[in-house]
């Protein structure tokens, strides 16, 4: 097959980029999640099926290059083709709401499986099955490779069914877990969604998800594989899960060592300039404070399901070398839709502490976008801008929101009316008889004609 990837089980895996990690240095919980999260989620996204299956022959084709590697079953599919298999989500979509995100393209956690797994996967959470109620696998699939059933007392968040993947493959599950939560840690989950994660930006993951993944993580530690996966979804999607790369900093985040600052291990020069310059410059640049996240240039998209409901983001603001406060604005076309929530008060700006973006921890913005009627086109834009003396240079975020109406009602009053016209624009789905009509929606009713 074209363009396909062979990799040998003996053959060494990349490692990650030089400094692909360095704003990580001595961070823990919180802090060091709310990092990657400003590392990782600035990928390359792939187009959903057409880019998926072409990324997968770099990612999950077995060494010889014959058949797919399919994590529920025994089945070998020849990477000639994919009949019967589907592409599986395995931190499901239903879980956000489904929008066609860049979570719901993320080939992290995307993977080929066999279409009657996939069907009995659902969106049921994973978990342990209790082994007197396991229920039986979808009798069209072949060999079955993982265990659905009820889950054991205190796993699943409620759900009635849990599925459990096979040993070799939850250590597997929950560094994609890990992952995703801190990928789209910004993200609202769903009442499905909330069995196993959590809102907010730490720690994201159910008391009880977070016990069994840690415990998968530390039973089936990194293999092979999973190396050169994560080798093969960098090279289509240019950014990596790095608990693979370190699956030490589950523990700094989550596990034994929250207490303690992640380092890479590097030794430290203790002396990195022996040779001082004898002629330094008497007019050297002046030194300027950093800001890790967010990144210049980042943008963070918000979708409503109707006008009037607001919708939360918490944006992480963490740096070094600060000591003056940086102020945070929102402007822009749009700005009227979006608010920074300080104390339950909605503001355009606010100013933060210089400790409190320098700690380890740093600060966190609640950003609320709260649309007054839909977008009918383009989606509504701002800017969120941070600013400061420390600053060479003002870091920019971009604020996308969407809000699309949930229904639309045609209803005609005189059918003597000879032209069409809403602001002059017509819209989508009008209807195509004379008259004049009333568009109701749920936000607003709207008069106009056809002729």
């Amino acid at each position: 097959m074209a363009g396909i990837l062979l990799v040998s089980a003996s053959s060494a895996w990349a490692d990650a980029p030089k400094d692909y990690y360095k704003d990580c240095e001595g961070k823990s919980k919180s802090a060091l999640k709310s990092q990657l999260y400003s590392i990782i989620k600035s990928h390359t996204p792939i187009s959903y099926s057409s880019g998926t299956w072409p990324a997968f022959e770099y990612t999950d084709v077995d060494p010889t290059g014959t058949y797919w590697m399919d994590i529920y079953t025994h089945e070998k599919v020849s990477i000639s083709g994919h009949s019967g298999m589907n592409i599986e989500h395995t931190f499901p979509k239903s879980w956000w709401g489904g929008a066609n995100n860049n979570a719901y393209k993320d080939i992290v956690h995307l993977m080929p499986v066999d279409q009657w797994a996939n069907n009995d996967r659902s969106n049921h959470p994973f978990g342990e099955v209790d082994p007197g109620k396991v229920k039986a696998p979808n009798s069209r699939c072949q060999s079955p490779y993982y265990t659905l059933g009820a889950p054991v007392s205190g796993q699943g968040g409620g759900a009635t069914y849990v599925f459990e993947p096979a040993d070799e493959y939850k250590g597997d599950m929950a560094r994609t877990y890990f992952y995703m939560v801190t990928c789209y840690q910004d993200l609202s989950w769903s009442s499905d969604g909330l069995r196993t994660a959590a809102q907010g930006t730490y720690p994201t993951l159910q008391p009880w998800a977070l016990e069994m993944l840690l415990r998968w993580h530390r039973q089936d530690p990194v293999s092979d594989k999973e190396r050169k996966r994560n080798d093969g979804v960098y090279s289509q999607q240019k950014n990596r899960n790095p608990f693979i790369d370190h699956p030490e900093m589950v523990e700094h985040i989550w596990g034994s060592l929250m207490d303690q600052g992640w380092h890479s291990g590097e030794v430290i020069d203790p002396d990195p300039d022996p040779d001082p310059d004898p002629d330094p410059d008497p007019n050297p640049d002046p030194e300027y404070a950093v800001i890790t996240a967010p990144l210049n240039g980042d943008i963070t998209t918000f979708e409503s399901g109707e006008p009037q409901e607001g919708v939360i983001h918490i944006v992480p603001v963490l740096g070094s070398g600060f000591t003056h406060s940086v102020t945070a604005t929102i402007s822009g076309l749009d700005a009227e839709y979006y608010d920074i929530i300080t104390a339950g008060i909605p503001l355009k700006a606010v100013s933060l502490p210089a400790s409190d973006i320098n700690s380890e921890d740093g600060c966190e913005l609640t950003v609320r976008y709260l649309p007054q009627e839909a977008t009918m086109s383009a989606p509504h834009v701002a800017t969120l801008t941070l600013t400061g003396r420390d600053l060479a240079e003002p870091v920019t975020v971009r604020l996308e929101g969407d809000c699309k109406e949930a229904s639309v009602e045609f209803i005609q009053i005189d059918a003597d009316a000879r032209f069409f016209s809403i602001d002059g624009t017509p819209l989508p789905g009008k209807p195509q008889m004379r008259g004049i009509y009333i568009m109701v929606c749920k936000s607003k009713t709207l008069k106009y004609i056809v002729r």
